[in-house]
């Protein structure tokens, strides 16, 4: 919990409460009509060249090991260098390839707004196909980038006595009793995490009916629907199957508040400078004036211009950069007010992936240790300066496994792969549920991020209910259970 200022600072002092990014995000961003069915796709017309040598000649396109990359310009002149992944009506989604001097390669996965596109350079499409080949081998060290808030399509929908905001993308619905701007922030967060499933473990069906998620701005409110369908739960989020909807709670429009009378006094800070700034400009000249009238020579004056215009630009470049890091402060205080209820849905919204784009067969699932364990893996998926991480590791549950290691008392992959459903139930108290529920989380990060397995391969490890989880393990792991569990125990005492 946040500790709140009970009464307002003193003029001139910034307020750290908030819930944007920039001075541009502070202000009022009209909404955009719903889309038309009818509305004519923006998309680009991405033809290749033909023929296995094709490439469409690049401007000082990086080397990376003689790879060909595509590019791609934005019209305020900067320049991404990788490959094309998707292309929708109002963006392309591209995986910038990143190889920092004497550190490994990763790759940023950036969906880039097709208005603000200057200009494309394409590979063939055998070259293409040969580098996303290549791309997917990186697929565990993605940084994924946040999209624009400002891009947000939202509409507002009257649900009985209140208005709420309403988003429809490609990936799911979304209804919000937030404010306008935390909306957005919500909505780029989710498909932050959206991203990462997808490019982790590849689609492989469109969902039947759309993902539904539901945004309460109060935790009063998310109880009360819990309390009126008779859910006892004490999660901020989770996934009904049946409804194919994922509902979740926090604090926000309590905290939005805060921030919105902040914003009001920063504003006013800013207009106060503003206008000091103006009248600096107007008293120096009249200054400099009355000085020339009395005689002072220009070189004098040039001195003194010169200390009193230092003296006041560091004054109002030091106010405006508190400004700045005031936005920063408050747009990692949203974070702390959202982690738990982010925390949940990122767990949540997996289990409701592979129900609606990887599993086809409804007579098959995942069995119950690798469900939990990937839904693990990407709850602990981490903001670094904006973009999203999933590779590293829980340090909570990785200490915890490491102890159980050393103690001689963790359960072998054998066990953990033939236990009962009820063993990976998070409101379970007995040690052992919470035991299976961590070793889970190990042997998940220890297939992907170690073996580079999963991924296109998740959907052979789904099983019939009468299927010997065992069976599907060593079809996938393609090796002698005795050495998979040395392998796997070293690599995790590993890991720092």
């Amino acid at each position: 919990m946040i500790a709140l200022a009970q009464q307002p600072p003193p003029p001139g002092r910034v307020r750290v409460f908030g819930d944007t990014n920039s001075r541009r995000d502070r202000k009022k961003t009209p909404i955009p009509p719903a889309q038309q069915k009818n509305e004519s796709p923006n998309k680009l017309n991405l033809n290749r060249p033909q023929g296995v040598n094709g490439v469409t000649p690049t401007k000082n396109t990086p080397a990376t090991n003689q790879w060909k990359l595509e590019r791609v310009e934005l019209k305020d002149e900067s320049e991404f260098f990788g490959v094309i992944i998707a292309e929708s009506k109002t963006e392309l989604e591209f995986a910038e390839i990143v190889r920092p001097k004497g550190r490994p390669m990763y790759v940023v996965i950036r969906p880039i707004p097709i208005s603000e596109i200057a200009d494309i350079d394409l590979l063939s499409a055998t070259h293409h196909k040969e580098l996303l080949g290549r791309v997917q081998r990186f697929k565990n060290r993605l940084r994924i980038e946040a999209g624009k808030m400002d891009d947000v399509p939202l509409s507002q929908i009257q649900q009985g006595n209140r208005v709420v905001f309403q988003f429809n993308g490609p990936w799911f619905q979304l209804t919000s009793s937030t404010d306008e701007v935390a909306t957005r922030r919500c909505v780029v967060r989710i498909e932050q995490i959206f991203r990462a499933y997808r490019h982790v473990i590849r689609p492989r069906i469109e969902p039947t009916k759309p993902l539904h998620i539901v945004l309460y701005g109060s935790m009063d409110e998310y109880q009360g629907y819990l309390q009126r369908n008779l859910i006892a739960i004490k999660s901020p989020a989770f996934y009904s199957a049946a409804k194919n909807t994922i509902l979740a709670g926090s604090d926000i429009n309590r905290f939005t508040e805060r921030v919105r009378q902040s914003q009001v006094h920063n504003k006013k800070i800013e207009a106060q400078y503003d206008q000091k700034n103006r009248e600096f400009k107007m008293g120096l000249a009249k200054l400099f004036e009355r000085m020339r009238a009395n005689g002072i020579p220009d070189r004098e004056i040039e001195k003194e211009r010169v200390l009193r215009q230092a003296s006041w630009t560091r004054e109002y470049e030091a106010k405006m950069q508190e400004i700045k890091t005031a936005d920063r402060r408050n747009s990692a205080k949203f974070n702390e007010v959202t982690r738990d209820m982010f925390t949940r849905i990122f767990h949540e919204a997996f289990h409701a992936y592979l129900n609606n784009f990887i599993i086809e067969d409804a007579d098959r699932k995942v069995p119950r240790w690798l469900n939990e364990g990937l839904a693990q893996v990407f709850e602990g998926g981490q903001l670094d300066d904006g973009m999203l991480r999933i590779d590293a590791p829980n340090r909570s549950k990785l200490n915890s496994v490491k102890k159980l290691f050393d103690n001689k008392t963790a359960f072998p992959i054998a066990d953990l792969l033939r236990a009962p459903n009820e063993e990976f139930l998070v409101t379970h108290i007995d040690s052992s549920s919470q035991q299976h529920y961590v070793q889970s989380w190990a042997l998940t990060y220890y297939l992907i991020f170690n073996k580079n397995l999963l991924g296109d391969k998740l959907h052979r490890v789904a099983q019939r209910n009468s299927q010997d989880p065992f069976e599907s393990f060593q079809a996938l792991v393609n090796q002698p259970l005795i050495e998979v569990e040395a392998d796997y125990r070293e690599y995790l005492q590993a890991l720092k």
